[in-house]
């Protein structure tokens, strides 16, 4: 069996473990007035693993794909993706899938994720993650497809979430932490930690503090206009379990627990937040606005799907949703919430019309829409937007 690991949060040295959800829904791809009318493969990861590695002949077993984002003139979309190490790379790919290229930088990351294309489709920003002087940091890199140059946005930093706004701006959130030993005969650590949410201009020069407190803002991705951030936590944000200063006992299982996930928003002007969807089950992952009042969102459920080879199962299973935010009303666009369960579509990003999705497919998993592991091109009857 094989299982994705949803998350593991450890900066401030307290282990926060996903846990897992179940939605009251049912038929996927039916929800009123949306359907999808075509999913197109784009790629296999046997020609990725090719491109990566010239001559080789590999299954493309060990290769995914963890994060997209489409160019505004729907010409390319940027990926990344990892071979089987714990290393993570940079591409782009054409929408017709014939051109896939790796954007070389001369870092080892150990992931890459919160990839943006920039509004005018010259740049392509991301949070990095890579290991520096015995240091790790999470930093915003800056790469420019017209000169093949990069550049570090934030430097020696732990950037924890990152969106690029209409105008250029950018807005990220930083964390900082540190500990210090109580005990000599215990593993026992007095850990402080705060999150600042900044907006900086596109060269990482800071404009205003939006936020200083303990929220967790996981997937964080602003809305449209800017007013809003929406975001997966594992605790409550309306009703912290910390301060910001915690007794850690590592002894005792290092302070992990079985957290409630959380769907919220976070209103920019009123400082004030609210929670869209709440489970004590499995986890929600990868919000993306489509309309200021219309948020597409995955949830991770504790179920397994069937691989193609009888016998073998991959984890956990996915569904895609749709939530306006006005009102609560959520739609399911993908996925089976009793068996046969789904697989999910791995770091999916919307057109800029909002007709279709791109995802990756890391799970040797087959239905009627697809077709084993690969990129893939999900098209809709009309457009997300307009749901809210």
């Amino acid at each position: 069996m094989k299982t994705l690991h949803l998350a593991i949060i450890a900066g401030t040295g307290i282990l926060t473990i996903i846990g897992s959800f179940v939605l009251l829904h049912a038929n996927p791809f039916q929800p009123e007035g949306f359907a999808v009318e075509k999913t197109q493969k784009l790629v296999d990861y046997r020609a990725i693993l090719q491109i990566h590695l010239p001559g080789n002949q590999g299954s493309g077993n060990g290769i995914t794909t963890n994060d997209f984002d489409w160019s505004k003139d729907g010409k390319f979309a940027a990926f990344s993706m990892g071979a089987g190490a714990p290393i993570s790379y940079l591409y782009t790919i054409s929408l017709d899938g014939n051109e896939i290229r790796e954007i070389k930088i001369p870092i080892e990351f150990n992931y890459i994720e919160n990839i943006h294309v920039s509004p005018d489709n010259t740049s392509i920003y991301f949070v990095g993650q890579y290991n520096d002087k015995k240091e790790t940091y999470q930093d915003i890199f800056r790469y420019d497809l017209s000169n093949a140059t990069y550049r570090f946005i934030t430097k020696d930093s732990h950037v924890r979430g990152f969106d690029l706004e209409s105008d250029g701006n950018i807005v990220f959130v930083e964390s900082h932490y540190n500990s210090t030993r109580l005990e000599q005969e215990r593993p026992a650590f007095l850990v402080r930690h705060y999150n600042l949410m900044w907006l900086a201009s596109a060269d990482g020069k800071k404009i205003r503090l939006l936020y200083n407190g303990t929220a967790l803002f996981q997937d964080m991705v602003a809305s449209p206009d800017g007013t809003k951030i929406a975001f997966v936590s594992y605790d409550d944000p309306l009703h912290p379990t910390s301060n910001g200063t915690d007794i850690v006992d590592l002894s005792l299982g290092g302070g992990f627990k079985q957290p409630v996930s959380y769907l919220g928003l976070f209103d920019i002007a009123g400082k004030n937040f609210t929670i869209l969807e709440k489970n004590a089950n499995d986890g929600y992952a990868n919000p993306r606005w489509v309309s200021n009042d219309s948020l597409l969102y995955q949830t991770m459920i504790h179920q397994c799907v069937q691989d193609e080879k009888v016998g073998e199962n991959s984890c956990p299973a996915g569904l895609l949703s749709m939530v306006r935010p006005s009102d609560g009303t959520v739609k399911l666009l993908y996925g089976n919430t009793a068996a046969p369960y789904t697989a999910p579509l791995f770091g999916y990003a919307p057109s800029s019309d909002t007709r279709s999705i791109i995802f990756g497919m890391n799970f040797d998993f087959s239905n009627n829409d697809i077709d084993g592991t690969g990129i893939y091109k999900m098209d809709f009857n009309r457009p997300l937007r307009d749901f809210g």
